[in-house]
């Protein structure tokens, strides 16, 4: 039946391709005509069972009382409308040498695509019966399954792939830091703002040092002070100075081009760049993001303290997902925001122990997932790293409770060996987790 497995394999956007062959365009064996007659009446996304031959999909989880492993089950095509689960929900896990999610079926000639966060197809390869599907991302999944050119009538069944939780934590590099502030990527080189001595650290993909530098410029108050950091395309660094109140502008090697901002700055922290080139930083103290062109002239003031939809109350890092919204953690209103074109801004309350938590480092993977770090509002200092999907959905903790010391800024990027990691600057030095 190879001839059928030709007939549905793109997928656009925003669609679901049903593909609507008659019974007259292919000449099916006499064995399946019966079968054929049933599935004719199928609707794609239709929940209203036809007869109970009728195919669905359903998870069943091998031992349903261990819950920490439901990746342990099959995805089974059968008569029973009854789903086990509405979403299957695969944690990734770094014992474990093979992360393969493995499919089951039962029923002949039937054909599964997997539609990935990204919109691109997922790599499915089906061996006598067993689909196996290796994911490359982490999100949220579709899986579209099809016989004789009609897709299933509960098809597509939403597939979560999530990191690893509960992560122990991974040093990364050999350098020394005092007091890592920020970690981002370009080109394949890691940026780190190494507070406590004052300088640039730029490692390789391995943490191996590269160079570094600082600046001492006529008019400094203060030695060279660095927190947030960004690159932009061409490869301008972008660094707030948090003691002297500035923004730096340098080459990739340190070589330093312009600063600004002193006059409009108070206590300067995150920064992030839009598409357009407009610098975005953040005011610690006067609870507002300060807009720059991307020559350093001052445009506006984004709101002001408070706790209103759209105000901040000490926030620390701003993000960018891939609709231009902004991500803002606020920290002392216990929330990050996601702040869309409009302005609309919609909070996003974080909890831990059932109170709100101090919210301070951000970043968004390729799919726009929202990691955060936090602190715990408790008795005892207790810091976490989150995630959330794009819209504000919590997903679970990455890392292990009680091996964090401060962290802060993070950025999501691949290590020499593919593998998709979080680097996490902390008071103890960067660290990493792994996604995927």
């Amino acid at each position: 039946m190879a001839e059928f497995k030709e007939l549905h394999n793109e997928y656009k956007e925003g669609e679901t391709i049903i593909n609507t062959i008659s019974k007259e365009s292919v000449d099916l064996p006499e064995n399946v005509q019966k079968m054929w007659e049933k599935l004719m009446t199928i609707k794609s996304l239709s929940n209203t069972s036809i007869g109970v031959e009728n195919p669905y999909l359903r998870y069943e989880i091998e031992n349903p009382f261990n819950t920490q492993n439901i990746s342990a089950g099959k995805l089974m095509l059968g008569t029973s409308a009854d789903v086990s689960l509405s979403k299957i929900v695969v944690n990734r896990d770094t014992e474990l040498v093979d992360a393969s999610v493995y499919i089951s079926v039962n029923l002949q000639d039937v054909v599964l695509r997997v539609m990935q966060p990204d919109l691109s197809k997922g790599n499915i390869q089906n061996i006598d019966g067993l689909y196996v599907f290796v994911p490359t991302m982490i999100g949220d999944h579709k899986i579209h399954a099809y016989i004789y050119g009609r897709e299933l009538c509960n098809s597509p069944y939403d597939l979560r792939i999530s990191p690893t939780f509960n992560q122990k934590l991974e040093k990364f590099g050999n350098v020394k830091y005092k007091a890592a502030h920020d970690v981002v990527e370009y080109k394949n080189e890691i940026y780190v703002t190494d507070k406590g001595n004052n300088r640039i650290v730029v490692t390789d993909k391995d943490g191996v040092l590269q160079r570094e530098f600082t600046f001492k410029l006529i008019n400094m108050a203060h030695d060279f002070d660095p927190f947030g950091i960004t690159v932009s395309q061409i490869g301008v660094v972008h660094m707030t100075d948090i003691r002297n109140h500035e923004v730096f502008l340098s080459d990739t090697n340190g070589n330093f081009l312009k600063r600004f901002g002193k006059t409009q700055l108070k206590k300067p922290n995150g920064i992030a760049l839009k598409d357009n080139g407009d610098i975005l930083v953040v005011d610690y103290d006067d609870h507002r993001i300060c807009v720059f062109d991307k020559t350093g002239v001052f445009k506006q003031y984004y709101v002001g303290q408070g706790k209103d939809f759209g105000n901040f109350f000490h926030p620390w890092f701003i993000n960018m997902q891939s609709n231009n919204s902004w991500v803002v953690t606020d920290c002392k209103n216990f929330r990050f925001q996601i702040i869309p074109l409009n302005g609309n801004a919609r909070p996003v309350p974080v909890t831990v122990y059932g109170r709100g938590a101090f919210v301070r480092g951000v970043t968004v993977d390729p799919n726009d997932n929202i990691i955060v770090s936090v602190q715990a509002k408790t008795y005892r200092r207790y810091y976490y790293v989150l995630m959330y999907n794009s819209d504000g959905i919590f997903r679970g903790c990455i890392s292990e409770e009680d091996v964090l010391l401060r962290p802060r800024g993070m950025c999501v990027t691949k290590i020499t060996t593919d593998k998709q990691v979080l680097l996490v600057a902390d008071e103890t030095g960067v660290l990493q987790f792994r996604l995927i």
